[in-house]
């Protein structure tokens, strides 16, 4: 389901909304249920996003509307077809209320983090390699290295080609 979160930054009231969880699955293999559940978090995140803004405006404060994404709205990958529709309707809100909201003091943004490659290998790669693949092929965004103890920092510079040998011989 959708989620709305109303908080204050700085003396601005703010919304955070977005619709949760999806269910990773190849187009063919999403249910009825899957999509009913996509459309109803799209649904109760729009309203949040929709009485927030009414009443910033109506009370005439400044405010924020931030809605979650996903880099998978403006760069759709595979299994990722219930999130990107979300989050290509959050893209599309968010333009269209910023538009609409501007001169009434209230802004909206989007939020679009993309997937967290959490334990990767990538420490010796990343000299040679500008892409990190297989990674950056599945749509990984952000990559965590230096995670396994098998890492170039620190290092002395007299070890440096020792450390690059033994990084491509284990990657």
């Amino acid at each position: 389901m959708g989620f709305g979160a109303v908080g204050a930054v700085g003396d601005a009231k703010t919304l955070v909304a977005g619709t949760g969880e999806h269910r990773v699955a190849p187009f063919l293999e999403i249910t009825q249920a899957d999509w009913e559940s996509t459309i109803a978090g799209i649904r109760d995140a729009f309203r949040a996003a929709r009485d927030a803004a009414a009443e910033l405006v109506e009370q005439g404060e400044p405010g924020r509307l931030i809605f979650v994404s996903t880099a998978a709205a403006l760069r759709p990958v595979q299994g990722a077809c219930l999130a990107a529709t979300a989050g290509a309707f959050f893209h599309t809100l968010a333009q269209v209320a910023a538009i609409e909201l501007a001169a009434k003091g209230v802004t909206a943004n989007v939020v679009a983090p993309g997937f967290v490659d959490l334990h990767t290998h990538y420490d010796g790669q990343a000299i040679w390699s500008d892409r990190m693949i297989p990674s950056s092929a599945h749509g990984v965004t952000t990559a965590v290295m230096g995670n396994c103890g098998v890492g170039f920092a620190p290092c002395r510079p007299e070890d440096h080609d020792t450390l690059v040998d033994v990084m491509a011989g284990v990657e």
